[in-house]
């Protein structure tokens, strides 16, 4: 018996002492077959099952694809967002000039100074919080074959990270924030951007109606 990562194997005869190669893959029974379709070993005690199909255990299968079928809707809503994404939303957060801004924050009291780090700490962790929880929604979308929704949504998830990475270089450059700037979030911000938006989109995982 051989342990690998969390996982007890119950190693096949025919190769006692092999370390299971790369890309290896297991079947929905905890079976593990190695590249060549060869079995490898059992694993002692599955503790979820693994994708497969029937035909192969090795690979899951694509019936097929969207545009085999269909060609695009370039008149739907999501594809004329794209089209405006992709026109407007060509800009980098490295290229903003924060010269006049750290000349102006200098200039400030420790009133005025806490104001806007108050206002920037919600928006960098608001912007955060979109760009990791988005995910859900777009594997939803990708699984449902939504394919001009998902194609949107990539540019939305890219334009969440460029404003995070902007609040990130205000905090850095400009405010010197180094410190823990939780102390910024009220009870209600914790409960939309801590609880029900994580929430709510987590759960698509495993319910997506």
């Amino acid at each position: 018996m051989r342990t690998v990562g969390h996982m007890q194997l119950v190693r096949g005869a025919t190769m006692p002492e092999a370390i299971p190669p790369e890309g290896a893959f297991w079947d929905q029974e905890g079976a593990f077959w190695d590249q060549e379709g060869a079995f490898y070993g059992q694993e002692a005690h599955p503790t979820k099952s693994r994708a497969s199909t029937q035909e192969n255990p090795m690979t899951i299968a694509r019936e097929s694809f969207t545009t085999n079928t269909r060609k695009l809707n370039y008149a739907s809503f999501p594809m004329r967002l794209w089209q405006k994404a992709k026109k407007l939303g060509i800009w980098n957060p490295s290229d903003i000039d924060f010269s006049q801004d750290i000349k102006d924050w200098a200039a400030l009291n420790d009133l005025e100074r806490e104001v806007l780090l108050n206002l920037a700490a919600m928006y960098q962790a608001g912007e955060e919080s979109v760009t990791l929880d988005l995910l859900p929604l777009i594997m939803v979308i990708a699984e449902q074959g939504q394919l001009e929704e998902e194609i949107f949504l990539t540019s939305f998830l890219w334009e969440e990270a460029k404003h995070l990475e902007t609040f990130g270089r205000f905090m850095n450059e400009v405010a010197h924030a180094d410190g823990d700037l939780s102390r910024f979030h009220t009870p209600s911000y914790h409960t939309i951007f801590y609880q029900e938006l994580h929430t709510s989109l987590e759960l698509l995982k495993t319910d997506s109606s």
